[in-house]
């Protein structure tokens, strides 16, 4: 049996976080500080990619489970697991 993919977080507020970050950088004079903002920033926006990653890694799994689904006799597909959506 295939395991399905665990849905990612909602990422949201890391990018929100990631403009705040910039725009404080922008205003901000303070080298050694926009650089420590800067580091910040790009952390949350690899993080938001990780995450879009496995989120479209998720949809290819489930649209390819409902592709072979979809090619089964009906009075042979499974009846759904519980718990499953």
């Amino acid at each position: 049996m295939i395991k399905k993919p665990v849905v990612p977080e909602h990422v949201c507020p890391y990018v929100d976080m990631a403009i705040e970050l910039i725009e404080n950088m922008v205003v901000q004079e303070d080298k050694n500080w926009r650089k420590s903002q800067g580091i910040m920033a790009i952390a949350l926006l690899e993080h938001v990619r990780v995450s879009a990653e496995k989120l479209r890694a998720s949809s290819q799994f489930w649209y390819d489970k409902s592709k072979r689904e979809d090619r089964k006799p009906i009075n042979k597909r499974k009846s759904q697991e519980p718990g499953l959506v």
